[in-house]
C-alpha cells in the first residue's frame, strides 16, 4: 500500500477472564506504508493464587485505508490467535501435593 492501513485490535475471553487473568485491550493499530508488523502488549494479571492454564484470543477486525476514500480492504483468513496463560509450575506442584 502507498498509504496507511488501520484495523481494530481486541482481546476476547475464552477460559481466562478479562480484568482477572489479563487486561482487556481494545485499540486501533495503524500500519504506515510498507509496515508489516505491530507489537501489542496485553498485560497478564498475577493474582497471587493458583490458576489452571487459561486462554483468550486476540482479534484483528474492521480494516480501513487511512486518508483514502473509496478504497476497499479485505482481511486475510488469519485474523485471530489464541493465547494460553500457563499456570506457574512451582505453585502447581505445591497445589498437586496438597490435594
Amino acid at each position: 500500500s502507498n498509504g496507511s492501513i488501520a484495523c481494530k485490535f481486541t482481546t476476547e475471553a475464552i477460559s481466562a477472564e478479562a480484568d482477572k487473568d489479563f487486561e482487556k485491550v481494545e485499540q486501533e493499530l495503524v500500519f504506515e506504508a510498507n509496515a508489516i508488523t505491530k507489537t501489542v502488549e496485553v498485560p497478564i494479571i498475577d493474582n497471587g493464587r493458583y490458576n489452571l492454564n487459561a486462554t483468550f484470543k486476540c482479534v484483528l477486525s474492521e480494516p480501513r485505508c487511512v486518508g483514502a476514500a473509496g478504497v476497499t480492504i479485505t482481511m486475510s483468513e488469519h485474523t485471530e490467535c489464541i493465547v494460553t496463560v500457563v499456570a506457574d509450575e512451582n505453585t502447581r506442584k505445591l497445589y498437586d501435593n496438597v490435594s
